[in-house]
């Protein structure tokens, strides 16, 4: 484990196994390193495997200004920071829209990319559901907004009653340490970022989109993403 300093934040990082190029995982919406905690180590026993905390998220710091083009920046910074000219890439959800933007800006230095769970265009106004939740967290912490949410979020878990207390206790560590104002802004961009579906085809590297048999808002943006990336 250590941090890594991109600008004004700084990051956490862990970085585990040997071998190049690096694996660099992009964690999601919500998420925190934890999210490859059942994958890191297996990973790693053939490769080198580096994951990070976005700023706001995680064991990362608070930041003064959110937005997607800083989390590309912050990515570009850890990768100047590490060393890592070349490296295979996994993006899942909003670390998705932060791994594409980064292969059509840096197409020399991705070998590989894997699109998990993401999409190449905002998913539509998200305001009515986040809104009342963003307000809930600037008024009383994350933690009033988990206990709203976990109903939800505990509904989909899988697994017997220890294997569900471990994804619970993930959930309540990623909550708590969820700045307020990268829950709202992150949120709002998610529905307005500009859409990259016209770009998929300047994607030359091997690509592997994924998505989860039961993610069915997230099945059509798959089809594109596999449609439009040759190959």
């Amino acid at each position: 484990m250590s941090t890594v300093d991109v600008g004004e934040v700084r990051l956490h990082v862990e970085d585990r196994g040997t071998g190049e190029p690096a694996l660099v995982l992009v964690h999601g919406y919500t998420g925190s390193i934890l999210d490859w905690a059942d994958v890191q180590d297996l990973l790693a026993v053939d490769r080198r495997v580096v994951a990070y905390d976005h700023r706001g998220h995680g064991r990362s710091s608070h930041a003064p200004a959110y937005s997607i083009d800083l989390l590309a920046d912050d990515l570009v910074g850890v990768l100047e920071e590490l060393g890592l000219d070349e490296i295979h890439l996994l993006g899942h959800s909003m670390g998705g829209v932060v791994a594409l933007r980064h292969v059509l800006a840096h197409p020399e230095r991705v070998r590989s990319l894997v699109l998990m769970d993401t999409s190449a265009e905002p998913m539509g106004d998200l305001s009515e559901v986040l809104g009342p939740l963003v307000d809930v967290g600037r008024e009383q912490g994350m933690d009033a907004v988990l206990e709203l949410t976990r109903p939800f979020l505990t509904a989909l878990l899988v697994g017997d009653d220890a294997r569900k207390a471990e994804l619970t206790a993930r959930i309540d560590e990623k909550y708590g340490q969820l700045d307020v104002e990268a829950f709202a802004t992150f949120g709002r961009e998610l529905g307005t970022y500009p859409a990259m579906t016209d770009r998929l085809a300047e994607i030359a590297c091997p690509t592997t989109v994924l998505v989860g048999e039961d993610d069915s808002s997230l099945r059509a943006s798959a089809e594109v993403m596999a449609d439009g990336i040759s190959g």
